[in-house]
């Protein structure tokens, strides 16, 4: 998993994302930042615009903490899309958060009561707290949402 982290960080980015967001959408491509949390409620879009394989790759220097209810999203994409969350410390999803991609995590994960990451997986080289009536459920994601493609 280290040498997946690091090949991750040495990816050219496309843009950078802000330390605190609210709501936002996002084309595929690869993204850095320092830091990232959401806002409670906060829909952040993964917008494939029609592309079969997009894929989205976060590179994430330190945390990534989603506010209560956040909400992750594919539209517009094909079956091939894929999207990586890769952070240098630890990630914590709120309560009630819809959470999509596969999650690389240098520190633990710790996942609030009654999220749940429908598709993708999480890897970290510490721990992984799961909140009672949560659900980390890996599968196929076709069908899932607005969207038809896998991870």
């Amino acid at each position: 998993m280290n040498q997946a982290k690091e090949d991750l960080f040495k990816l050219e980015s496309d843009a950078v994302f802000a330390a605190t967001l609210g709501s936002a959408t996002f084309t595929s491509g690869i993204y850095e930042g320092t830091a990232l949390t959401t806002a409670a409620q906060s829909v952040i879009t993964l917008d494939g615009q029609g592309q079969e394989n997009p894929f989205w790759v976060f590179n994430i220097d330190t945390y990534f903490a989603a506010g209560a209810g956040t909400k992750i999203e594919i539209i517009n994409s094909g079956f091939g899309a894929s999207v990586v969350w890769n952070t240098g410390s630890y990630v914590s999803l709120g309560a009630d958060t819809s959470f999509i991609g596969s999650i690389f995590s240098g520190g633990y994960i710790s996942v609030g009561d009654g999220s749940n990451i429908p598709c993708g997986n999480v890897y970290t080289s510490s721990y992984v707290s799961v909140a009672a009536g949560s659900e980390l459920i890996s599968k196929n994601c076709a069908g899932v949402g607005s969207w038809a493609g896998s991870l």
